[in-house]
């Protein structure tokens, strides 16, 4: 949660100072880090609200001058669902997202867009 606050506050400052292109890449790395979140702490509760909150709220403020951000609470549900099973077979498999060089590394790599 705290790497979340965060993260919002390094947007709010690139939108505030007009860095349109840097805030528009936190808002991508905060879209993720709101994922993994959502799966991997005790956000599960309440994770749609939270959805929602970021949705009318934060992502607002992470457009670049050619592009936004565009999103849809059901989808982010989706997608923190099937990042969940993801997690739970890497359980099975052996890695555990609190242990030390935990899955964190898979989970960042699976949410990475090239």
């Amino acid at each position: 949660m705290h790497a979340l606050a965060a993260t919002v506050v390094l947007l709010r400052e690139a939108h505030e100072t007009g860095s349109r292109p840097r805030a528009f890449e936190i808002g991508r790395a905060l879209y993720r880090m709101l994922l993994m979140a959502a799966v991997a702490t005790n956000l599960g509760y309440i994770k749609l609200e939270l959805f929602d909150f970021f949705i009318k709220w934060i992502f607002p403020i992470a457009t670049d001058d050619e592009v936004a951000m565009d999103l849809d609470r059901d989808v982010l549900g989706g997608q923190a669902y099937w990042l969940g099973r993801i997690v739970m077979q890497l359980e099975d498999a052996g890695l555990h997202i609190d242990a030390p060089n935990g899955p964190t590394r898979q989970l960042r790599q699976m949410l990475q867009i090239n």
